[in-house]
């Protein structure tokens, strides 16, 4: 393994227990998708956690993680005690979570719960950037006003992008929330299953259900695309 160290240069919390942390990018190359993997320090060996990459890989200046804070969780933790200056080891990048960029022509459905919107804000920015005129639905769920995050920078996307549509939607809105309700599964009715490549990301429950309902609705195999994750912090 090539481990690699990189300072951190900036740490924002997005909510009360979700974070972004900014770290110096030097040379450091991916695709919008991939992800890497952090060395946690600890008693004896170090232990692995990984982490989806959310920013643009076009920025220069930095790459960026979204971590959730998890109770007792070592590596989200040591990631969230760290301040501008300190270096953290990473690994990668990792991941066939990517666009085929190169034949197909398909509508792009990006599904996300919770900080597994983290590969689809790297993958929306290097798509627009790069031009591509495909057609962007993204359904991005969490649970209270309070959860949600990265909405303004999505909205000034979506402004900017005519082809980007949004389906934000909280599982238990609050009395004074105007937008969509209920999980992102509730809003599925006007897909174009036979033409569109479908990507997911969240937790474990999530994705298998997400992925579940959208092969019952008609999706084929080859467009579904799935990163999943276990919140074990």
């Amino acid at each position: 393994m090539v481990f690699f160290a990189r300072k951190l240069v900036n740490k924002i919390y997005l909510t009360k227990d979700t974070v972004q942390l900014d770290f110096e990018k030097g040379d450091f190359d991916f695709k919008a998708g991939q992800f890497i993997t952090v060395s946690v320090p600890g008693d004896g060996v170090p232990i692995a956690r990984s982490y989806s990459i959310a920013s643009s890989p076009h920025e220069t200046d930095f790459f960026s993680l979204c971590v959730k804070v998890v109770p007792n969780g070592k590596g989200s933790n040591y990631l969230t005690s760290l301040e501008p200056g300190e270096q953290v080891k990473f690994e990668g990048p990792f991941g066939t979570f990517i666009i085929d960029s190169n034949n197909s022509k398909k509508d792009l459905v990006f599904v996300a719960t919770g900080v597994g919107i983290a590969p689809f804000m790297s993958m929306i920015l290097d798509l627009s950037q790069r031009g591509d005129e495909r057609k962007i639905s993204l359904y991005f769920g969490v649970r209270h006003s309070e959860d949600l995050f990265y909405k303004d920078i999505l909205e000034k996307l979506a402004q900017e992008n005519s082809n980007l549509k949004l389906f934000i939607s909280l599982s238990q809105p609050e009395a004074n929330w105007s937008g969509l309700k209920g999980r992102v599964t509730e809003h599925f009715d006007d897909l174009d299953m036979a033409n569109s490549d479908f990507y997911i990301c969240g937790n474990g429950d999530a994705v298998k259900n997400i992925y579940t309902l959208l092969k019952q609705k008609g999706a084929v195999r080859e467009c579904l695309h799935v990163e999943q994750f276990t919140p074990i912090g």
